[in-house]
């Protein structure tokens, strides 16, 4: 596995590695290169529309097939065995993290969990899910309430398994327009000069 896609996968999903992954008779989801790639490039190829992603059976099973610059990126193999294949390309980390994260949906739904995108915050003996669209205000509403004292869990994506809710990251991230609109939250921070658009605060 590449340096860059073994990186994807720790900042995306190491609140999962630790966790569900962790759990009695959890899924394992093998994550490995592409063997044979290129029956998969004729057929990314071949379609006139460039569509992100696709499905279509190979070897007898049911697959998906992500689409990275014109060729076939990432497999999802959705048999009995799941698994995610990938074309090593330097920039298909996050397009790997795309595929594991449907692989993990399939399998948590198999056994009647649900993922959803989304923050989850902590209270008392509680738990709070903030679900809705990109651009929704949910890191908005969730750095508020974790300056008022509530409990981090996700800010992102969080699955709901046998009555539980696991986060699977460490990690709030946030944009320039946070940092701006917010002042009383990030007093201290000055966007003066080139700066990502993108920030992460780290959560222990």
């Amino acid at each position: 596995m590449s340096p860059a896609v073994a990186r994807e996968i720790r900042n995306a999903l190491a609140g999962y590695s630790e966790t569900v992954a962790s759990a009695p008779g959890a899924t394992v989801i093998a994550v490995e290169p592409l063997a044979d790639p290129q029956r998969f490039h004729e057929a990314a190829w071949k379609r006139k529309n460039p569509d992100p992603s696709w499905a279509q059976v190979d070897r007898g099973e049911p697959v998906a097939v992500y689409r990275h610059r014109q060729r076939a990126g990432v497999v999802v193999r959705l048999g009995e065995q799941l698994a995610v294949e990938y074309d090593d390309h330097p920039s298909i980390a996050k397009r790997v993290v795309d595929g594991i994260l449907f692989a993990l949906q399939t399998a948590v739904h198999r056994r009647g969990g649900l993922l959803f995108k989304g923050a989850v915050l902590l209270k008392d003996d509680g738990a709070v899910g903030l679900v809705g669209p990109s651009g929704a205000g949910k890191t908005s509403l969730l750095l508020h309430l974790l300056a008022e004292g509530w409990g981090y869990l996700s800010d992102d994506i969080f699955l709901l398994f046998d009555g539980e809710a696991f986060g699977l990251r460490r990690y709030v991230a946030f944009h320039n327009h946070h940092v701006l609109a917010m002042p009383e939250i990030f007093d201290g921070v000055r966007l003066s000069g080139p700066r990502p658009t993108r920030w992460r605060a780290q959560l222990r």
